[in-house]
């Protein structure tokens, strides 16, 4: 059973929750984002947002299952000083709007990554696994 519990939730994170954050950032880029946005998307390299995105949902979901949530800010951080240099601008819209795009990204998903690995945590502790 405690295998079952954290197979799922590694499938339900990494899989699930970058199924719903792909969702979420189209959404972003269509209705909110413009053309300028868009090209920004496009001139990352193919598939690997969605790469980063399953990594550092299986990096969150292990750290929480751990009991390690301090390692999850570590992720966040890294993830922040990465990505600063080319999300930093001088408040012109363009940058502006590809931070936002960022930073919902990134929470939105962290989010789902710690609540799924909270849930799993709690029914192994429940069931005293």
């Amino acid at each position: 059973m405690q295998i079952l519990v954290v197979a799922l939730a590694y499938l339900l994170a990494v899989f699930g929750g970058g199924w719903l954050v792909q969702a979420l950032c189209r959404w972003l880029v269509n209705a909110r984002g413009g053309d300028e946005l868009q090209r920004w998307v496009d001139s990352g390299l193919p598939g690997a947002g969605r790469l980063i995105g399953w990594l550092e949902r299986f990096l969150v979901v292990t750290f929480v299952l751990m009991g390690q949530p301090g390692a999850v800010a570590v992720v966040l951080a890294a993830k922040g000083l990465l990505r600063f240099g080319e999300i930093s601008g001088q408040g012109r819209e363009p940058e502006r709007r590809v931070a936002e795009y960022v930073i919902v990204g990134t929470l939105f998903s962290f989010a789902l990554a710690v609540g799924v690995g909270a849930l799993a945590a709690w029914i192994l502790k429940r069931e005293g696994m």
